[in-house]
């Protein structure tokens, strides 16, 4: 599974700006920048936007592929607890490098580990999203109030 990553939804966007610069004494690989990312006024209307969809990628959606482990609760983003380092190697940890566990210790770190953590034959499914998004306006005398709000699901 991918790292969990930050989006900000676009209908709350005014502008962003991306200042991108290289440094002289900087190896030709490197760089640095600034990105500036400026948000709407107060929007002056409510809103509720859904947007779903999904893709079939030719040659791979539906043929066969090596893949890791798959729980039940992949699809809500929460590590499932089959995956739970066994107390075996947990306890182990504190030797460090597997050089310097003792023989029993490794061979039962080896015993441990569940046939889940291989590779396995599987088939590549079809990606899918689905997207909430709204703004809420409401005005107390001369004062201005709003929110904003987006959730997200996507399994690829």
């Amino acid at each position: 599974m991918e790292p969990y990553s930050q989006r900000v939804p676009v209908e709350i966007l005014s502008h962003v700006d991306l200042h991108k610069s290289v440094f002289a004494d900087a190896p030709g690989n490197a760089s640095a920048g600034v990105v500036n990312i400026e948000t709407r006024r107060i929007s002056t209307e409510n809103t509720l936007n859904l947007v779903a969809g999904s893709a079939y990628t030719s040659g791979t959606t539906g043929q066969a592929v090596l893949r890791g482990y798959t729980g039940d609760r992949d699809w809500l983003g929460s590590q499932d607890p089959q995956r739970k380092l066994p107390a075996a190697i947990a306890g182990g940890a504190h030797y460090g490098n597997l050089d310097h566990w003792p023989q029993a210790e490794r061979e039962a770190a080896g015993e441990s580990i569940p046939t889940h953590y291989t590779l396995t034959k599987g088939t590549a499914g079809v990606d899918g999203l689905l997207s909430l998004s709204g703004t809420y306006h409401w005005q107390q005398g001369d004062h201005h109030w709003g929110v904003s709000a987006s959730m997200g699901y996507e399994n690829r």
